[in-house]
């Protein structure tokens, strides 16, 4: 989904999962990080969203994470308008 605010735009990747603890949220942008193996099935790295928020800060974007109650979790990329000429 893509939004369109007054002072930004945003992306969003919305899934209906098992979501993210509010403990874990602090720690899914770091390199390597993995939630607990036994909330999931999934195997990785744990780098994708590390990468993901380098490349945010490279372009001035914000990346985050929210609830998608009552299960998963929305992924934010925002960035803010440009004035165009």
């Amino acid at each position: 989904m893509v939004l369109i605010k007054y002072d930004k735009k945003e992306i969003q990747v919305i899934d209906q999962g098992i979501g993210v603890s509010d403990n874990e949220k602090a720690k899914v942008f770091n390199r390597f990080y993995q939630v607990e193996k036994s909330r999931t099935n999934h195997t990785g790295n744990g780098i994708g969203l590390a990468i993901a928020q380098q490349y945010a800060q490279i372009i001035n974007a914000e990346i985050y994470i929210s609830d998608n109650l009552p299960n998963g979790t929305i992924f934010h990329l925002s960035f803010k308008n440009v004035n165009e000429k």
